[in-house]
């Protein structure tokens, strides 16, 4: 069964990476890499605690001036 994405930033995916706005997750195994799509990526009440998606969250929020 496919997966449904929440995350907004999520672009694709490939046997052992995702690859998302805010970069690309690298895993060793493609068992890894489901475990974490499961549970951000797909995942409509923790995709926010994935550290790229809460980056970008800032960012497009205006919380990171630095930049």
């Amino acid at each position: 069964m496919k997966k449904v994405i929440d995350c907004p930033f999520y672009k694709r995916e490939s046997r052992k990476k995702i690859y998302c706005e805010g970069g690309i997750l690298r895993f060793h195994n493609g068992e890894l890499k489901n475990e974490y799509t499961t549970k951000y990526c797909a995942n409509n009440a923790c995709w926010k605690k994935c550290s790229a998606a809460s980056s970008l969250t800032e960012y497009y929020s205006g919380g990171n001036k630095n930049e």
